[in-house]
């Protein structure tokens, strides 16, 4: 959120999460770097539904950004509806998940090993750590689309990355289904 205040084009930037203890931290951040670009931001939590952010009004945000969160929430076609809600006409929806059919996905499956795709925590450590991060759901590039469809988000371009072997990062932004672990969405309302 920091990052994007920095940019001359962003009015307000609004971070919204469902920790308070979150929110209290982002705060503490903008606070002690007191910076102008600071001033742009707002943080705030959505209603005890964590699926209404009443505090945006209807039709008043450009460009949304949802990075690695729609795995872990219970519903995500509330949440992509609110999303929906809140753009204007013509914004854009940036909407980031993993991707269980990544290569490395796809061989571990076939050798009898689950992915993981949330943790760097051994299975063993899980009851601790949460289950795979605590993802609830698991995408593919295609139920992504329908998701993102279904919510009125027109996916426009896909794309992926990964900093571990640079040299196939062509390929995982090409082909994001198969050559990275995460998928990326660029959408707009419809």
């Amino acid at each position: 959120m920091f990052q994007v205040a920095k940019i001359k084009g962003f009015e307000e930037v609004i971070g919204v999460d469902i920790s308070n203890a979150v929110i209290k931290k982002a705060n503490e951040n903008k606070n002690r770097i007191n910076k102008d670009y600071c001033k742009k931001l707002k943080f705030i939590s959505p209603d005890e539904s964590e699926e209404k952010i009443p505090q945006i009004e209807t039709e008043s945000i450009d460009c949304i950004a949802t990075l690695a969160t729609v795995e872990h929430i219970l519903n995500p076609y509330a949440v992509l509806d609110e999303l929906y809600r809140v753009g204007k006409k013509n914004s854009t929806l940036i909407c980031t998940v993993p991707n269980i059919t990544y290569i490395k996905h796809r061989v571990q499956l076939l050798l009898g090993i689950l992915p993981i795709t949330g943790t760097s925590a051994p299975i063993e450590e899980w009851r601790e750590a949460g289950w795979d991060g605590m993802h609830i759901h698991y995408f593919t590039k295609k139920s992504l689309s329908i998701l993102l469809r279904d919510c009125g988000w027109e996916p426009v371009k896909w794309t992926g990355w990964g900093t571990k072997f640079p040299f196939i990062l062509p390929l995982r932004k090409r082909f994001p289904s198969v050559w990275s672990g995460e998928i990326t969405a660029i959408c707009k309302k419809v």
